[in-house]
């Protein structure tokens, strides 16, 4: 079952949200493949089988998602993408 809001959005503007919430700065290389410009969640079988609706908007459920991690989850995951340890 995919679980999402059913709507699109960029994966722009996933990075930047979590961007913002860091405190880092994405440089955006123009020379690459921009890939998957948009991701769309069809939740039609969580809504049919489970009754399920979503009911957290994007930015709220990202930002809860990150102060969790930053409280919690520190020894979760590879370090390699730990936004937590700055090297600046």
């Amino acid at each position: 079952l995919n679980l999402g809001s059913g709507e699109g959005v960029s994966i722009k503007r996933i990075a930047d949200i979590i961007a913002e919430l860091s405190g880092c700065k994405i440089a955006w290389d123009p020379s690459k493949p921009s890939g998957d410009v948009r991701r769309v969640m069809n939740i039609d079988r969580a809504r049919l089988l489970l009754g399920w609706e979503p009911n957290i908007d994007l930015v709220s459920g990202i930002t809860s998602t990150f102060f969790w991690y930053k409280d919690f989850g520190r020894g979760l995951g590879d370090t390699r993408y730990n936004v937590f340890t700055r090297k600046d």
